[in-house]
């Protein structure tokens, strides 16, 4: 009971193969957590689905840190790569504002 009291979770997105979610702790930084779930080619339509929940936490200009696991995930393909890397570069200057800290499980 106290530990839910500690933590809350408010999934953003689930799919078969990953998870979106933000994960808050008393007195600490929300964790925009991406998770994969299951192994299996990450398709385009999926990609731009999570890429468009990021975007709308990102829009709260809330400070956050973020994990991304994905220890489960397959090799995603060169297309949802570019697309991924491309939002990336768009969302630079909110990203290096708002994400305090990143960790990635491999």
């Amino acid at each position: 009971m106290l530990c839910s009291l500690l933590m809350t979770s408010g999934v953003l997105q689930e799919s078969r193969l990953f998870s979106v979610a933000i994960e808050r702790r008393l007195n600490h930084l929300p964790i925009l957590t991406l998770r994969a779930r299951t192994k299996g080619a990450l398709d385009m339509e999926t990609a731009r689905s999570i890429l468009d929940t990021s975007a709308k936490f990102l829009n709260t200009n809330e400070e956050f840190n973020s994990l991304w696991d994905i220890r489960e995930a397959s090799v995603p393909s060169v297309e949802v790569t570019w697309a991924c890397i491309n939002w990336v570069v768009k969302k630079t200057k909110q990203l290096r504002k708002q994400n305090k800290r990143m960790a990635v499980l491999v």
